[in-house]
């Protein structure tokens, strides 16, 4: 059985090949442009014990960290892609941070105005 996410990954395989079938010939060279976030927060509990993993008395920035990066491509006058990636505490592992898509999506403009 797939996972969900592989079933995702499938999905958006299969909307751009079916996308890229309508695309125009490319007169010119795809431009990127990239941009990057943070957010970082810290939380700390008055319990005994740790609340959510990471919580306790002393405090932990793990639950609420997150980074990312988005890329973005304009792969014609009319056509263009965006891909964000974030960074966050890994839920299985205390010790690891797992890189993810978080989503991305393929634009079309059918005309200008």
């Amino acid at each position: 059985m797939l996972s969900s996410r592989t079933r995702a990954a499938q999905r958006v395989a299969i909307v751009l090949a079916v996308a890229s079938g309508f695309a125009p010939p490319m007169a010119s060279a795809v431009e990127f442009s990239w941009s990057g976030f943070a957010t970082l927060g810290h939380s700390r509990s008055d319990a005994e014990f740790r609340y959510l993993r990471w919580i306790d008395e002393d405090g932990s920035f793990r639950n609420e960290a997150v980074a990312g990066l988005q890329l973005d491509a304009q792969l014609s006058p009319r056509w263009s892609a965006t891909l964000q990636l974030r960074v966050t505490p890994a839920m299985d592992d205390d010790t690891r941070w797992d890189v993810e898509p978080s989503w991305g999506f393929l634009a079309w403009r059918p005309a200008d105005g």
